[in-house]
């Protein structure tokens, strides 16, 4: 079975960066459909990618296309609670979203301090592959911390449609204490189908 691997256009081209996690589904399936025009369709998405995976196989059935597999990988559905929206307010529900803890979450008050927190811990637990590859540019580091913002801004709008297809989150094994709660709850009700949590390293 062929795997198609699907990226943030921003990392490219800043100013090809969707406008909703609808229009980035819409343009992934463009995409997915040009190699693959009918299903059974397997989507996977991580992060942002999850919410964007979920956001396509509801397309998809809705087109009366065959979804044989939609899993969630570290994925989440991200609303803020509070309705003042500040940007301390956002900063912390994001932290949370990352799942940093509060030792690492300390002094980072400020949507561009965010944004250096999550590039800086993706490139450090990623550093050996990013340095092999070239990929530690700094002007790709810097398109990449403003694909991060603009990651949680899309998916703070985002308000999933229901999908009545089994879903797989996986989240990651540990204690995460700042974690909002997973697909299996936070995302029950968009779904027809059942939802089952895998712990994954």
């Amino acid at each position: 079975m062929p795997i198609y691997a699907l990226q943030s256009d921003g990392l490219l081209d800043p100013a090809r960066t969707p406008e909703s996690v609808e229009a980035a589904a819409k343009r992934d399936l463009e995409r997915i459909r040009s190699r693959q025009p009918h299903g059974p369709y397997h989507l996977l998405g991580w992060s942002l990618g999850g919410l964007i995976a979920h956001e396509m196989a509801r397309r998809l059935l809705d087109n009366n296309e065959t979804v044989a597999f939609l899993g969630m990988l570290d994925s989440y559905k991200f609303r803020p609670d509070s309705l003042t929206r500040d940007e301390a307010t956002l900063v912390h529900a994001a932290l949370g979203f990352l799942g940093s803890s509060d030792e690492a979450a300390k002094g980072i008050d400020t949507l561009e301090a965010l944004g250096d927190h999550a590039v800086e811990r993706f490139y450090r637990r990623n550093a050996d592959f990013l340095n092999h590859t070239g990929l530690d540019d700094p002007t790709l580091v810097e398109r990449a911390r403003q694909t991060v913002l603009r990651n949680f801004e899309l998916a703070g709008r985002f308000v999933p449609g229901h999908v009545d297809v089994d879903c797989i989150s996986f989240r990651p094994v540990g204690s995460w204490r700042r974690r909002p709660r997973a697909p299996s709850s936070s995302m029950s009700r968009r779904h027809g189908g059942r939802i089952s949590a895998v712990a994954s390293i």
